[in-house]
């Protein structure tokens, strides 16, 4: 039992750790101009899909804020034609629980992101 509960203890020490690490990276791949991030850079860097990075991405550490684009006039065709990129290429049929990983690689509210897709 002490070994197990050890293990989970090690499991989440190293998420954790992961979890600061592609969010520093994040920080560091952040583009001010486009306010979004180089999500490309980050997976790169740390050797793992963007999903599982985007999974492990804290906002609460991370210190840029999140774009709110509540009308659809207000997103850019560039920006617009990622987000259908995206959702088509990393998610397919996107559920609810996905979401929130369209609005962390957007940097925008994952509302907003929604709206703007349908």
């Amino acid at each position: 039992m002490e070994q197990a509960l050890a293990a989970d203890d090690a499991r989440l020490q190293k998420r954790a750790e992961l979890s600061i690490r592609v969010t520093k990276l994040a920080d560091l791949a952040y583009d001010d101009q486009r306010g979004q991030c180089d999500w490309e850079s980050v997976t790169r860097d740390m050797g793992m899909p963007l999903i599982e990075c985007l999974r492990l991405f804290d906002p609460s550490l991370s210190t840029f804020s999140v774009r709110s684009l509540p009308n659809i006039t207000d997103w850019l065709a560039n920006d617009l034609s990622t987000l259908k990129s995206l959702v088509s290429e990393q998610f397919g049929a996107i559920t609810a629980d996905e979401w929130p990983l369209v609005g962390i690689y957007m940097n925008v509210e994952q509302a907003d992101c929604f709206m703007a897709h349908t």
